[in-house]
């Protein structure tokens, strides 16, 4: 399946999408555009990646994410997001925590060893050390090597900003990871978005995909404007199992099945539906 980078419009609700044009291999020979990523720099090995496709001005909104690891799911892993990220404070060989890394609010999952899911939100400073705001474990979360866990990362407020983190086995139904509020001056109130990993981790055997923005812009990073609906018509719609596996034949599927609706706006509705 492709990765689809969305991008977000003042209107907030008008999207569009640009596909990573780069097919990668996994370990076990399977081919896929999901997004692989590179080694980290040299301090705290740990790796950045702008999604320059979203708007580096955004006040309140989530990014969503689909990732997998690789063969090995028995290791360590931090992936992640910075939101909020402001691209005029970049760290570099003696500022921030890792060289590329900007201001912003930092939303970590920490797969433990395959034991369970450590959800953590910092304060990303010019400081070389991050300030953590929340770490909450989720005993019952322990991904397996190739299965599909969405999350789901959403950031809102001025002077108290909030800050949710949450996850999903079916990308249908959500579940809490961690919430906090941020209270601490300055508050960072707008920015882009960077892809985030390592974070003294090394190990690079996953992979993302389904890269998705949904919130608002504003030039001033004050205030919230309203989401605003289109009436959109379906443009194709797929139909995929519980584990994330594309099915072509409708008329012989029975049982759960999750439907994908690509909308004309460029929206992408699921549904989980159950088929006799």
């Amino acid at each position: 399946m492709p990765c689809h980078y969305l991008s977000g419009r003042c209107s907030g609700c008008h999207v569009s999408f640009q596909k990573l044009e780069e097919t990668q291999t996994t370990p076990t020979s399977k081919t896929s555009n999901m997004f692989k990523p590179f080694s980290g720099n040299d301090r705290n090995a740990t790796g950045i990646f702008n999604l320059n496709a979203f708007s580096n001005k955004s006040t309140d909104y989530s990014v969503t994410w689909k990732q997998c690891l690789g063969v090995v799911a028995a290791t360590d892993y931090k992936v992640g997001m910075v939101l909020r990220a402001d691209p005029s404070k970049v760290g570099d060989a003696s500022t921030y925590y890792a060289q590329g890394i900007m201001q912003g609010y930092v939303f970590i999952a920490y797969n433990v060893n395959a034991t369970r899911t450590e959800f953590r939100t910092y304060r990303s400073t010019s400081s070389t050390s991050l300030t953590m705001l929340t770490n909450t474990s989720v005993s019952t979360l322990m991904p397996t090597a190739g299965q599909p866990i969405w999350y789901r990362a959403s950031v809102s407020g001025s002077s108290n900003v909030a800050l949710k983190f949450e996850y999903s086995t079916d990308s249908i139904t959500w579940n809490a990871g961690t919430s906090a509020t941020d209270s601490n001056l300055p508050a960072f109130t707008s920015g882009g978005t960077q892809i985030i990993w390592g974070l003294g981790v090394g190990n690079l055997d996953f992979y993302l995909d389904n890269i998705t923005f949904y919130g608002i812009e504003s030039a001033t990073g004050t205030g919230i404007k309203p989401v605003k609906y289109s009436n959109a018509t379906v443009v194709s719609t797929a139909y995929y199992t519980v584990t994330g596996i594309r099915v072509n034949e409708r008329d012989t599927m029975k049982g759960l099945f999750i439907i994908k609706e690509q909308m004309s706006d460029g929206s992408v509705i699921s549904k989980k539906v159950f088929i006799k």
